[in-house]
């Protein structure tokens, strides 16, 4: 549900351009931006809103890390962590035959993890499949898509 976009935090840049110390602890970096069309019924927004506030919670290095959410000019956006790399579907798309067993079974071990961790939060992930989980070097994170 709604639009995905890269955006580079500009805190830091707009902190120097008006005087702020280099070293404050304000950080520059991509995030992924999620916004939800003001043109949307009231379920939607509800079901937008209930994610941001989900996503929040669990906190986990293969759960995709929440920076904000919030409204403007009638948008409703989630700020998140910019997971580098390909989902799942397309490495497994890109790979000719069956991924190696070694690759695969760390891959379902971290999914395993993250899942875990998540369900202690009390967060279920609704939609889990390969178009839904980031791998980089090995390293697997899930997309939102929380309840």
């Amino acid at each position: 549900m709604g639009f995905l976009w890269l955006h580079a935090d500009r805190q830091l840049e707009e902190a120097l351009t008006h005087g702020a110390d280099p070293d404050s602890s304000l950080l520059r970096r991509d995030v992924a931006v999620k916004v939800l069309p003001p043109m949307v019924g009231p379920g939607a927004v509800r079901r937008f809103q209930r994610e941001a506030s989900t996503l929040a919670g669990p906190q986990h290095p293969g759960i995709t890390v929440v920076h904000d959410a919030g409204e403007q000019d009638g948008c409703l956006f989630i700020v998140m962590e910019l997971l580098r790399g390909h989902d799942l579907a397309r490495l497994m798309a890109d790979h000719r035959g069956p991924l190696p067993v070694g690759r695969a079974l760390n891959v379902a071990r971290q999914t395993a993890v993250a899942l875990a961790a998540a369900h202690g939060s009390g967060v279920i992930h609704r939609d889990l499949k390969p178009g839904n989980e980031r791998s980089d070097d090995g390293a697997a994170a899930m997309l939102n898509q929380a309840s």
